[in-house]
C-alpha cells in the first residue's frame, strides 16, 4: 500500500499541527504502508523529515521504523504553486522525479510501480492554510476522485475547509489541537499512558485554568480594593 503525505505547514504552527497529525498517522504507519511525502511549502520538506522522525521515536511505530527510500521517500519541495500542484497531480513522475536527496524517486523500493495518483491508496494533506489545502483538493481531487483524501488541519482553516468535508471531497478531516485528541482517544495507544495529542492538550487545558483562576483573582483583588478605598473614604467623612 502506498499513501502519498502532503506537509504544507508553516514552523510557526508545527506544534499544534504535528500533535494534530500524530495520532492519525501513528495508526496508519502501523499498517505498514509505503510513503511518499511532498510539499508545496519551501520548509515542508525538513517538517516533514522531522515529522516522521518523532512517529519512529514512538513505542508503536518503533517496532517499523521507516527508512528512506525503503519504507518512504521525499519528494521534497513542489514548486509552482497551484500550477505545480496541478502539474503533479496529472504527472507525479514528471513533475518531481528526484527525492530530496537528489536520488531517483520512483525507481526507489517505496515508489515502485506508482505512475499517477490514482495508484497511492490515500493521500493525507497536512495544512494550516485553508488556500493552500484548497488548493491540493482542487487540483488533486478533481484528477483522481477515485483516490480517498483525508486532511489534518489547523483550527483556523477549519471554515474554508470543512464545506468540501460536508460535501464529500474529502473523506476524513481532523481539526486542530482538539481532533487529534479526540482521534487519540478513539485510537487508544496499549503502550502509552498518553499520546502527542493528549499531552498537549492536558498542558493547554492546565494553562487556561491558570488563566482562569488569574482573572478570578483579580477580579476579586479589583473589589476588595474598592470596598477598601470606600471604607477609608467614609471613615474620613465621619
Amino acid at each position: 500500500t502506498r499513501v502519498l503525505v502532503v506537509c504544507d505547514y508553516d514552523p510557526a504552527l508545527a506544534g499544534e499541527m504535528e500533535a494534530a497529525a500524530a495520532p492519525l498517522l501513528d495508526h496508519l504507519l502501523l499498517q505498514g504502508p509505503r510513503l511518499a511525502l511532498i510539499s508545496s511549502n519551501p520548509t515542508g520538506p525538513a517538517l516533514a523529515e522531522r515529522l516522521l522522525q518523532d512517529l519512529n521515536a514512538s513505542p508503536l511505530v518503533a517496532r517499523h521504523a521507516y527508512l528512506a527510500g525503503q519504507q518512504y521517500v521525499n519528494l521534497g519541495y513542489l514548486a509552482g504553486g497551484s500550477s505545480g500542484v496541478k502539474y503533479f497531480a496529472m504527472s507525479p513522475t514528471k513533475a518531481a522525479p528526484f527525492a530530496l536527496d537528489g536520488q531517483p524517486a520512483w525507481q526507489q523500493a517505496a515508489l515502485q510501480g506508482i505512475q499517477s495518483l490514482g495508484d497511492f491508496a490515500t493521500i493525507i494533506i497536512l495544512s494550516d492554510n485553508a488556500d493552500s489545502g484548497r488548493v491540493w483538493i482542487e487540483q488533486a481531487g478533481t484528477t483522481n476522485s477515485n483516490t480517498p483524501m483525508l486532511m489534518v488541519i489547523s483550527a483556523q482553516a477549519e471554515p474554508m475547509i470543512l464545506p468540501y468535508y460536508d460535501s464529500g471531497q474529502i473523506k476524513g478531516l481532523v481539526t486542530g489541537l482538539a481532533g487529534g485528541e479526540a482521534y487519540e482517544q478513539t485510537f487508544l495507544r496499549p503502550e502509552e499512558q498518553t499520546g502527542l495529542a493528549q499531552r498537549y492538550w492536558n498542558a493547554f487545558s492546565t494553562g487556561t485554568l491558570v488563566a482562569e483562576l488569574s482573572i478570578l483573582a483579580g477580579a476579586l483583588w479589583s473589589v476588595v480594593a474598592a470596598l477598601r478605598a470606600r471604607s477609608n473614604k467614609l471613615g474620613k467623612g465621619t
